[in-house]
């Protein structure tokens, strides 16, 4: 037959089990209301770089003749969906500013006909806001 467990053990792990879930839970709010850090207090980085430089909007390629084609973010830069990276949320091809849209879209820039431009119309995320970006040349192929 078991042991019962002694009285003394049981208050034991009950308070170390409430003081480990307690910081835990409250350890990363701690920065943010004091505004301050320790080695051991842990800030709130959760998906704090999810879709940084990743641009929401259309591409259009205008061909010499006149003729549009509008193509999606994924499908300039030659992507069938975005990478799934953990722990990190990043990827090489995102776009660093507007002037990053044409490393964004190499894949597309390099088989653009002759006279031919890439334009984007949409926003790219930035870290703190969005960046508003309307029929901006992405790369141009010269006649």
């Amino acid at each position: 037959m078991a042991e019962p467990v002694r009285p003394l053990r049981r208050p034991f792990a009950a308070a170390a089990f409430t003081a480990m879930a307690a910081y835990m839970l409250f350890s990363p709010a701690l920065p943010q209301l004091f505004g301050t850090g320790a080695p051991m207090v842990r800030q709130w980085t959760m998906f704090s770089g999810v879709g940084v430089g990743l641009p929401k909007g259309t591409f259009r390629i205008e061909y010499a003749d006149g003729l549009t084609e509008d193509l999606s973010p994924l499908e300039v830069a030659g992507m069938t969906r975005y990478p799934v990276r953990r722990p990190i949320y990043r990827f090489d091809g995102y776009a660093k500013g507007p002037e990053g849209l044409a490393h964004f879209a190499a894949a597309t820039c390099s088989t653009l006909p002759e006279g031919a431009r890439l334009t984007f119309d949409g926003v790219l995320a930035e870290r703190r806001h969005w960046t508003r970006m309307e029929a901006m040349r992405v790369c141009e192929v010269p006649a």
